[in-house]
């Protein structure tokens, strides 16, 4: 993460939108998977430059479909 330079505090907040948004599992598959730093690194970027309404909403879009599962 911090090779992204993505901060401890934001972190701690995708996280927590992402237990909130996914079911457990799924939350805790995607925080755990590999790709989880991009993920989070760009989640920063789109929460800087869109505020993190914007990213709850890309979140939100993930459960409206089932094509991810």
């Amino acid at each position: 993460m911090k090779q992204l330079k993505v901060e401890p505090a934001a972190h701690s907040q995708m996280v927590a939108m992402i237990r909130e948004v996914l079911p457990e599992r799924e939350a805790g598959l995607l925080v755990g998977s590999r790709q989880w730093p991009l993920l989070a690194a760009r989640m920063q970027q789109l929460g800087e430059h869109h505020g993190t309404d914007t990213v709850v909403q890309s979140l939100n879009r993930l459960t409206s479909g089932n094509s991810w599962q």
